[in-house]
């Protein structure tokens, strides 16, 4: 493998499962890119995010006491043609745990055409967190489908399907909300994971039979 492929693929890696027990790692990735410090407050990530997001989809997953902020502002790795950072308007999410998880897709770029990232994993034993972890992403929900909702007539395998990210997002602002959706998708600027509590909790990051592709020209 040549070297230059070698470093997009680590690259890639760190970019779409860079999830760990802290923010070091995460931290450790973004931040060569970065020429300009994080945003203070505690809804803005200690690290400064690639301004290329992660898509994220699945067929369905049970989300954990979902809580969510709405309207946050963070700094992006970047600086526009007058030399000001760059930002973006987003939501702050934090949940325990996704479980359940079907059907998982997570593509990212760099935005210029040197490589695009897609990992894909089809099975259901897929989790997000864990027991004494805490897991927080900036970005958007941009479809979901909450099944109980909705009337046999009115299901989410509509075309198109419901979309109750509207809902979700108003109710999860007020109480953190427990819930098994479908038809899930996910526009993601930054993740991370920390444990909550002084025991070393297991990794949270659980993506079975997945496959890795990396293209690149």
């Amino acid at each position: 493998m040549v070297p230059r492929r070698r470093a997009l693929i680590m690259a890639a890696l760190l970019a779409v499962v860079g999830v760990l027990p802290g923010a070091a790692a995460t931290h450790a990735a973004t931040a060569a890119t970065a020429t300009c410090v994080p945003a203070t407050g505690s809804d803005q990530p200690d690290f400064v995010p690639s301004p290329h997001p992660m898509t994220i989809s699945a067929d369905s997953l049970s989300a954990n006491s979902l809580g969510t902020v709405q309207g946050v502002t963070i700094t992006l790795a970047g600086t526009d043609s007058t030399g000001a950072c760059l930002t973006t308007k987003l939501n702050h999410y934090t949940f325990t745990a996704l479980t359940g998880v079907t059907n998982l897709k997570l593509t990212t770029s760099d935005g210029a055409g040197a490589y695009t990232v897609s990992l894909t994993s089809s099975s259901s034993g897929m989790t997000l967190g864990a027991p004494g972890v805490t897991t927080d992403f900036w970005g958007a929900i941009t479809q979901v489908c909450i099944p109980w909702l909705h009337l046999i007539i009115i299901t989410c395998s509509s075309n198109p399907p419901p979309n109750d990210t509207g809902l979700v997002d108003a109710a999860s602002s007020f109480f953190n909300v427990s819930s098994t959706v479908k038809d899930f998708q996910a526009t993601v600027y930054a993740i991370r994971s920390y444990a909550t509590g002084t025991t070393p909790p297991p990794d949270p990051v659980q993506i079975p039979a997945a496959t890795l592709t990396v293209t690149s020209p």
